[in-house]
């Protein structure tokens, strides 16, 4: 029930749409040269694989990071997952420790990427050699 009001709550919150190929040619002007403090907080996921219906939210923390995709008509949880977190500049870094809806089979797994962040807009892309290296997401900060 804790977890259908928080969802529900987010479920309020609106997402201004970014092209991916706009925010990608935007990032490149503006690197950050350490990621920390503009890392931290909510993120809603925008592009470029968001499933129609459904919206995706990342916290993440100094030491921590937790992420929930629900249905927005059903309110239901569809995946989740978490763990430790710690960023090195650009290069941010994930264990998960806990997953639901997909994702199962990393946990464990430590998962690197590499941010930029350009004001309210962090491309966040999976590095080479990584378990997700073809990952490239665009997030929106939640206000």
């Amino acid at each position: 029930m804790r977890v259908r009001r928080w969802c529900a709550a987010w479920c309020c919150v609106a997402v201004l749409p970014v092209l991916v190929t706009g925010c990608a040619a935007t990032m490149g002007s503006a690197p950050v040269r350490d990621a920390r403090p503009a890392l931290y907080g909510a993120w809603e996921l925008v592009g470029p694989d968001l499933a129609p219906g459904t919206r995706e939210v990342k916290l993440i923390t100094p030491h921590r990071f937790s992420w929930t995709t629900w249905d927005v008509a059903t309110h239901e949880v569809l995946a989740a997952g978490g763990g430790t977190s710690v960023v090195h500049g650009r290069a941010y870094v994930e264990t998960l420790e806990y997953s639901k809806g997909g994702t199962e089979g990393l946990v464990g797994q430590t998962l690197r990427f590499e941010v930029a962040i350009n004001g309210d807009t962090m491309l966040q892309r999976g590095v080479e050699g990584g378990a997700l290296p073809e990952l490239r997401e665009v997030w929106r900060r939640v206000q």
